[in-house]
């Protein structure tokens, strides 16, 4: 929790921190993932009562990051998926008095402005180094994984949900969150962005705006209260839907129409639960364990214009 105005904290989570085994049925490469996600904020104002609320205000630097490891592949086993370092401005809202309306209490309400760098980290920029990769590389099947994707954008982001006291032990959460991001044509400081690079595709469906920009998560969690009781067997549980389209619904000149096949939608469903395990330690432990379906496109900057079902299942943190 932030302390005062103008002191720095510490790294926390801002996002999914999992550890995973993943699978795409179709590609019949099973792997282990990484993905991590943190920020660092920088608080403005804190504690500033506003009537029922209290607002804190901070500047955040943040890195989200998620890396792919084939072990069966030769020379390059680590594949950089996302790169998105940030930085934004948050504000965030808080019921001074948690008051109970209707048997739910408000959670935190939070808004993001800020802009945001997103890249896969990969070093083929043209079709000549694409070829050479394919013909002579010893993973030159998976030629795409390497081919460099970069985009600048400006983003709002919204949170917020409600606590529902279900018994004296238990409560559940029910929250939201959704992201608008406009993309500016840029990759870093002096560089136009780097998509429509798939060679030989259809250059129609070929602009990340037209299968990324809009997004929404959805989710309900169960929790028990930490000191009510014994330790349970299973302390949390919590279903979530990720859904995510384009935000570029304008007349396309390129094709001369208005193309809302275009708008391409992607969706995520994931399943928490952490389940306690003692006989690791003395005291009560909890493993973190999730699963998730993905049915969409991408879902990297390398091959956001493929469609993909994607199996996961691991740890998670937050």
């Amino acid at each position: 929790m932030l302390q005062g105005a103008g002191l720095f904290q510490a790294w926390r989570a801002d996002g999914e921190n999992d550890f995973l085994y993943v699978e795409d049925p179709e590609e019949a490469e099973p792997h282990p993932q990484f993905q991590l996600s943190l920020k660092y904020p920088f608080a403005l104002v804190h504690g500033q009562v506003l009537g029922p609320w209290v607002r804190d205000e901070s500047l955040n630097f943040g890195y989200a990051g998620e890396y792919d490891f084939y072990l069966q592949r030769y020379s390059q086993p680590v594949v950089s998926r996302i790169q998105n370092p940030g930085m934004w401005i948050n504000e965030t809202f808080r019921d001074s008095g948690a008051r109970a309306r209707g048997g739910w209490i408000s959670a935190p309400w939070s808004l993001d402005l800020g802009w945001w760098h997103e890249s896969n980290g990969q070093c083929l920029s043209t079709e000549s180094q694409y070829e050479t990769f394919e013909k002579y590389n010893l993973d030159g099947a998976h030629a795409q994984d390497y081919v460099s994707m970069a985009w600048d954008y400006f983003a709002l982001r919204m949170q917020g949900g409600f606590y529902q006291p279900i018994t004296s032990a238990w409560t559940g959460h029910a929250s939201f969150r959704f992201e608008d991001r406009i993309y500016d044509g840029s990759a870093g400081i002096a560089s136009n962005t780097e998509e429509n690079v798939f060679w030989g595709n259809d250059p129609r469906y070929s602009l990340i705006s037209w299968y990324d920009g809009l997004r929404w998560n959805l989710g309900y969690e169960i929790g028990c209260l930490e000191g009510k009781g014994s330790s349970p067997w299973v302390r949390k549980a919590g279903l979530a839907v990720d859904l995510r389209c384009g935000n570029d619904f304008g007349y396309r000149g390129q094709i001369n129409a208005w193309d809302l096949d275009a708008i391409r939608v992607s969706a995520r469903y994931s399943f928490t639960l952490d389940v306690r395990m003692p006989w690791f330690f003395a005291a009560p432990a909890y493993v973190p364990l999730t699963a998730f379906y993905f049915n969409g496109w991408g879902p990297y900057p390398c091959d956001y214009m493929d469609h993909h079902e994607l199996f996961g299942a691991g740890l998670s943190f937050h």
